[in-house]
């Protein structure tokens, strides 16, 4: 398999709100660095969670769910910036990969039963379907966004299921095994700077 020679950048749902969420999605659509932007699932995927709380189905569904929730997030991401491409499978994703310098990817149902060897509960957050994307991709590198500071995460990939990433992700980043760089919401100028070193 060819391998992705770009980024595979998880922009969190927590930024939903967040004012930088203009500025990053300014900087993924202009860059000239090969991206992939997974999007987190935010008030769409918080809801689902409500949802299952409230009726009591069973953990597959709502993973399904909140999967599909992470797509919602995409069109939000997409309405605010229409310069990303948009790919709303896997294979139309892989069919991108060479030719476009940022793509936007909104996982489908389909997509789902691609996603071999993931749990279909809570254990797995978009942090770990990103990083399953950049194992499937061939990716060397994956970026996850998130709301707070990266100097309030420990340096071992073990230490961040407890804080800001889903418990199965450590597990997962073991067998995949690709670079790993975190920032908060604020740090947009120094992914900028790693961009520009690619």
């Amino acid at each position: 398999m060819q391998r992705f020679k770009g980024w595979v950048v998880k922009l969190g749902g927590s930024l939903a709100r967040a004012p930088e969420l203009t500025t990053w999605l300014r900087l993924l659509a202009t860059t000239e660095v090969p991206c992939v932007v997974v999007p987190g699932g935010g008030p769409f995927t918080h809801a689902t969670r409500d949802t299952q709380q409230y009726w009591g189905f069973d953990d597959p569904s709502a993973h399904r769910m909140a999967i599909l929730g992470m797509a919602q997030f995409g069109l939000m991401l997409h309405a605010l910036e229409p310069r990303l491409e948009v790919a709303t499978s896997l294979p139309a994703l892989q069919s991108r990969l060479e030719r476009t310098h940022a793509t936007l990817w909104l996982p489908s149902l389909d997509d789902v039963a691609l996603m071999d060897g993931l749990p279909a509960d809570w254990t797995v957050s978009a942090d770990s379907i990103a990083l399953w994307l950049a194992g499937r991709i061939a990716a060397d590198q994956l970026a996850l966004i998130k709301a707070v500071p990266a100097e309030n995460f420990g340096d071992r990939v073990q230490d961040l299921a407890a804080a800001v990433v889903d418990p199965f992700f450590p597990k997962l980043h073991a067998r995949i095994g690709c670079r790993l760089a975190i920032f908060g919401r604020h740090e947009v100028d120094g992914f900028s700077s790693m961009l520009r070193q690619e």
